[in-house]
Formats: C-alpha cells, structure tokens, sequence
C-alpha cells in the first residue's frame, strides 16, 4: 500500500473488488473484519446487539472511561444501555435539532468568511468540523453554553491577511480561539490507539500511560470540566417531566431520578464516564465530516447531487422544522447522504 502511494480507503475498495464484500484480514498482529455491505452491516450493528468485542478495544477504554457503556459487561451495561437509551430516542433528538442546526449556520458563516479571503483557493476544514462537533458534545451539559465558532468568528479572521500558500494551495487560517478540550481529547484518543501497537499491551499498554505527563494532564483537565458541569446541574432546579425526553440536556436526562425506586440512576463516577464518552463521541463525528469533505470535492457530480437532496429536503420543510430530522434519516429521501 505504501509503495503504491493508496490511501487506506483505496486500499479496502481493492480488497472488496477481489475479495467480496466481507473480508477478513490482518492488521499487525489484529484480526480486522471489513464489512461493505450495507445490508450486514445493519444485520450487524442493529438488528444483532449482541456483538462481541475484541479484549483489546475494551482494554483501549478502560484507562478513559471505565465506567461507560464502552467498558462493563453483562448486567452493568444492559443498566448503563437502559438509563443512556432515552439520549439517541427521535424525540429528543428532534427536540435538540434547533440547536444543531444553529450550530451549522455558525459553521457556514464561518466558511462564508474564510471564503472571502481564500477567494478560489482552499483551506482547512478539518479543525472547525471537529471544534463543531466537539461544541455539540460540550452542550450535553446544557445547550445555551457559548460556543467556541462564536469566538472564532469574531477574533479568527479580524485581521486576518492572505499569505503565501504551500506547494498543496491550501491557505492556512490559524486558530486564535483557545481549545484545550479539543486538543485534549484528540491527544487522549492518540495515545489509547497505542494499545494495537505495543507488543505484550496488557504489560506494556498501562506503563505507556502511566509514563506520558500529557495523559495525566489531559485526563485531569477533562474529567475537572464535566465535574464543574454536573455541580451545577445539581445545583440547578430541573422541572423533571413526565418523560426522560423531556429534560434540557442530556446531563439533565441522566439526573433524573430512577423512575421505579426514586434513587439515583448513575453514581458520580459512572456519570462522569458517560458524560466523557459522550466527548470522545464528539470527537468521533468531527474526524469523520473531516474525511467527507476532504473526498467530496473530488466528485463534483456527487456534489451536485447531494446539495439537490439538501435542498428538496430543507426547501419542502420551512414551515416546519421537526420533519428535518425524519427527512434526513429517510434513505428513500436522501440516497447520496445514506452512501
């Protein structure tokens, strides 16, 4: 793969070209499954839960977030899953989709601006797609917080003047708005992928961590953050509604008391976890959108095709939002954003 200059993306599509779309292969000394079949990988991931997980991945959490969904067995996760199930519920979500969407105006207003300067040239998105996702993820606290795009509109490009590019054309905007947590998480989910590089990582792995000042330092600095959070959502009065799905937030939902007993649904400890996971979720979406836009000005038919889907979706619901959502999950609606 490296002497013939493929991406790892390029380098899947030939193996499913030979191979099929399901594939077994090695990565190291890691067994990987490939799947690219949409239709087994829904057989998989939704209609099948049960869906067993290598020790590896559960030894890669475990330093992070012990105590998420991500790190326990049996009768712990099937509660963890129970009490965190009402966050991915469509109520809630259609409930919150003002605020995504508000968040995606700020980016593009963003993008409006860089435009401006850059003119036909290109520039960067990755860090602002993981900075948004991150924003979204931060607002599990609550969904009024100031958002770091704000700040970046009004101090990034102030004074900003074009410079000489690289070789590549891509003009390099710089970052004047702090962002530790993002920085931070990113360094975290570094240095846990380092467990499918260490040999004997069961040894090796927790030494690895114990060793980097980095680690320490960041997890401290994320786990002070979601503690402040949940002290003043405590201290905060909640109107709890008749449904989880009513809360505010999703810290709010995971306040709530246990609607069998009255008692608290998550100690601190689990609840920090899973408020963690849900930043490292964060994390997650903004390196994915990064890869999107990276390939996608590559197709320029497909670029057609996907602002007509957006448009046929946004243009038929002005009068009414809430079916956004529901369009937009509809893969009879929206074909290229299912692909």
């Amino acid at each position: 793969m490296i002497k013939s200059g493929k991406t790892l993306s390029e380098y899947y599509g030939i193996l499913v070209e030979r191979h099929g779309p399901v594939i077994q292969m090695f990565i190291g000394w890691h067994m990987s499954l490939v799947v690219a079949d949409r239709g087994e990988a829904e057989r998989l991931m939704i209609k099948f839960k049960n869906v067993d997980f290598p020790p590896t991945v559960f030894r890669m959490f475990e330093p992070l977030i012990p105590l998420s969904i991500m790190g326990l067995p049996g009768r712990y996760m099937e509660h963890h899953r129970r009490v965190m199930g009402p966050t991915m519920n469509r109520r809630f979500l259609t409930r919150m989709e003002p605020h995504v969407l508000e968040m995606a105006r700020q980016l593009v207003n963003l993008w409006d601006r860089k435009h401006r300067i850059v003119g036909d040239r290109a520039f960067a998105a990755d860090l602002d797609l993981g900075l948004a996702s991150m924003v979204r993820r931060r607002n599990c606290a609550r969904s009024s917080e100031a958002n770091i795009l704000v700040f970046g509109l009004s101090e990034l490009l102030g004074n900003y003047r074009l410079e000489k590019t690289n070789e590549s054309d891509v003009v390099d905007i710089p970052v004047k708005s702090s962002t530790p947590m993002f920085d931070g998480i990113r360094n975290l989910m570094t240095k846990v992928g380092a467990v499918f590089l260490l040999p004997f990582p069961s040894v090796t792995f927790p030494a690895f961590l114990w060793l980097s000042p980095s680690w320490r330092r960041d997890l401290h600095m994320i786990r002070s953050f979601l503690m402040s959070k949940i002290v003043e959502a405590k201290k905060r009065e909640v109107n709890h509604g008749v449904l989880a799905t009513d809360a505010e937030s999703v810290l709010d939902m995971l306040l709530l008391p246990d609607p069998r007993d009255g008692t608290e649904q998550f100690d601190e400890k689990e609840l920090l976890d899973e408020l963690a996971a849900f930043l490292i979720a964060g994390s997650t979406v903004g390196k994915v959108l990064a890869w999107f836009v990276k390939y996608m000005p590559k197709d320029a038919e497909i670029q057609r095709q996907l602002h007509n889907e957006m448009r046929t979706v946004f243009d038929a619901n002005k009068e009414d939002t809430s079916k956004y959502l529901a369009d937009l999950n509809d893969p009879d609606k929206v074909p290229i954003l299912e692909a």
